[in-house]
């Protein structure tokens, strides 16, 4: 008979507690915290000038929408009366054509943007447009998608913020470059807000609609432009940067960058099936002739997608 062993059963269910303990914390590290790691840097980094500058921006595109309101409550014109109740549409507007400008600066030259090449514009990029464009999505988060229950642009704005946050953020972009080095996170990030060029001339065709009296070739000319440059950016580049570059670069079977890549890879497959569905939504109901000729008629609700394009 083997004598009873005291220490020997008193060890065996703390060694059973430590292999479970060991466990749980490498299922930790590998599904949650090295996957998260760089949006965990971004947010409770040492980085704070970055998330100032983000709450500067969006007191700053508050501000604006509150004084488009009460300058258009002076106005007497359709525009005016329109714009009071719709004054997201400046900053919209101003949003648009700033990241349009600066991502088509940086991706200018061929190829992928290179910080030895190209440091000043990829430094305003990170460190100013990206600043001002999350303000934006927050903005436009509470005072479009929450205002109005569109479940769709608030998806499409989460992912894009999320997407985005930690490659101006210098301690997230540290963690994202660590965990990979073959993603070029400025070039993923600068070809998707290239398609925000679409987004200026939508605007632009609200604004013609409630500003024309009758049809006009400048009507005709917009509208023209935003319909090819819709296919030719959202429809066909941004598949193309998506399967040539983001794809192969980006690879979602990594164990440590599967969250980073699983987010890129999710915000240019939702961008690219909205604009499939808001295409629809312009040439569908009357066709293309009725997209391209102004109708007085035309009521204020068709002026732009009826569903995720902040049309009340």
């Amino acid at each position: 008979v083997q004598p009873f062993n005291r220490c020997s059963a008193l060890s065996r269910p703390e060694s059973m507690s430590f292999a479970l303990r060991s466990m749980l914390d490498d299922a930790w590290r590998s599904l949650i915290a090295v996957p998260l790691s760089p949006w965990i840097a971004a947010f409770g980094g040492a980085d704070a000038d970055f998330e100032y500058a983000v709450l500067a921006n969006l007191l700053f595109l508050t501000a604006l929408r509150q004084l488009v309101v009460v300058l258009s409550s002076y106005g007497k014109s359709r525009l005016s009366r329109e714009l009071a109740k719709r004054p997201t549409v400046v900053p919209v507007l101003l949003h648009s054509f700033v990241t349009t400008a600066f991502a088509a600066a940086v991706i200018f030259p061929p190829g992928r943007p290179s910080l030895d090449e190209q440091p000043l514009t990829i430094w305003l990029w990170r460190r100013w447009v990206l600043p001002f464009s999350m303000g934006y999505w927050l903005f436009d988060l509470y005072f479009y998608c929450w205002k109005k229950s569109d479940a769709l642009i608030a998806a499409h704005h989460a992912l894009i913020f999320l997407a985005n946050y930690p490659i101006g953020d210098d301690a997230g972009l540290r963690e994202l470059e660590r965990l990979s080095g073959t993603c070029n996170y400025v070039m993923i990030s600068t070809n998707g807000y290239v398609l925000e060029a679409t987004t200026f001339l939508l605007y632009t065709r609200w604004a013609l609609i409630h500003t024309l009296e009758r049809h006009s070739a400048v009507y005709t000319a917009n509208n023209a432009a935003l319909l090819v440059s819709w296919v030719a950016l959202r429809i066909l580049y941004a598949p193309y940067v998506w399967w040539a570059h983001v794809w192969p670069s980006c690879p979602v079977n990594s164990s440590d960058v599967w969250s980073t890549a699983l987010v890129a890879h999710a915000a240019y497959l939702l961008i690219v099936s909205t604009s499939c569905l808001w295409l629809a939504q312009m040439l569908l109901p009357d066709g293309l002739r009725a997209f391209l000729v102004l109708r007085k008629s035309l009521p204020s609700s068709v002026a732009a997608p009826t569903f995720g394009a902040k049309v009340d």
